[in-house]
């Protein structure tokens, strides 16, 4: 008699790891509820729309794990029915990060306007993965089972592998780029500026690793081990990871915010202040997306700062 293993123990360790990144989510959303009660209002409906859907994913994750592991306990025959794992598997895990990367385009073109075709073609990966992922889910309806065997058919390998190499492709440029850019804007004249600048380099570079890591992981399982589930281990979280990357990411204004209210208050003591506030605002305003002519002085002297090469200037 053949082991369950193969087939159970991914199911239930790629459930695991995705009720770990959902929590976290979590935690970010009422962080960034709680804290940032000003930001634009499109903003706002990006990171409660990721937060529903990403609520709605572990919903039906939570519903099928119910039912494979409860109700047909036992019963190995109700596991290929596949249920709901299409939608918050494939389709959820090619539109969530497509939305983020898409976002992700949108704050490099407003640090640097001069790199628009660099946005555009990130954007078209971007759109490229997510047509991949929605290939790779259809034998899924055809067939009406999520049959091991056909998981490698020519249309679901194809499409598995375009999702798969395009996320992680936009992930790698979208680092790159946003290194180059604030590296190139880094100040050597002021220390705080110049670790303000740094603290987001690390961040942009963690966070895009991270997610495209995640992406190479299932690709690496699905060629390497055919026939099995191995891959949903990595394939279910890839949803909430890319939500935490965007929440993360504008959350990490606080810390910013904080150096420079710590070097502000420096000059109540007589000491002069490295870092002023407009520069705090200008580097806060680029964070959460807003575009340069709704925030005013702030935005045009961190773009001629950056257009320079130079943010001590801001």
């Amino acid at each position: 008699m053949p082991s369950s293993v193969p087939l159970t123990l991914p199911i239930l360790l790629g459930s695991l790891f995705s009720y770990t990144f959902f929590g976290a989510l979590l935690v970010q959303v009422y962080i960034y509820q709680t804290t940032f009660t000003h930001d634009p209002p499109i903003l706002k409906f990006l990171v409660y729309f990721l937060s529903c859907a990403i609520t709605i994913d572990a919903y039906l994750n939570a519903s099928d794990i119910v039912f494979w592991y409860a109700t047909s306990y036992g019963n190995l025959t109700a596991f290929p029915g596949g249920r709901y794992s299409k939608f918050y598997g494939p389709i959820m895990s090619s539109l969530v990060p497509m939305v983020v990367q898409l976002c992700f385009c949108y704050r490099i073109f407003i640090l640097r306007r001069t790199v628009w075709p660099l946005c555009i073609l990130i954007a078209l990966i971007s759109l490229a993965q997510f047509v991949g992922g929605l290939c790779s889910v259809i034998p899924v309806f055809l067939y009406g089972s999520f049959n091991i065997p056909r998981l490698h058919d020519h249309l679901n390998t194809v499409g598995t592998y375009v999702w798969l190499t395009s996320g992680a492709t936009a992930d790698i440029l979208i680092a790159i780029i946003m290194t180059v850019l604030l590296s190139a804007g880094r100040s050597q004249d002021h220390h705080t500026i110049h670790n303000i600048t740094r603290s987001l380099t690390l961040l942009i570079l963690e966070t895009n690793t991270f997610s495209a890591m995640a992406g190479v992981a299932f690709l690496v399982l699905f060629t390497s081990l055919p026939g099995t589930l191995y891959i949903l281990i990595p394939g279910f979280s890839l949803p909430a990871i890319y939500a935490n990357t965007l929440l993360v990411t504008l959350n990490n204004r606080i810390v910013l915010r904080s150096e420079a209210d710590a070097e502000h208050m420096g000059s109540t003591f007589g000491e002069t202040p490295l870092v002023d506030n407009e520069y705090a605002r200008s580097i806060e305003t680029e964070m959460s997306f807003a575009p340069p002519m709704a925030v005013g002085h702030e935005a045009v002297v961190e773009e001629r700062a950056f257009s320079n090469g130079d943010v001590s200037r801001v």
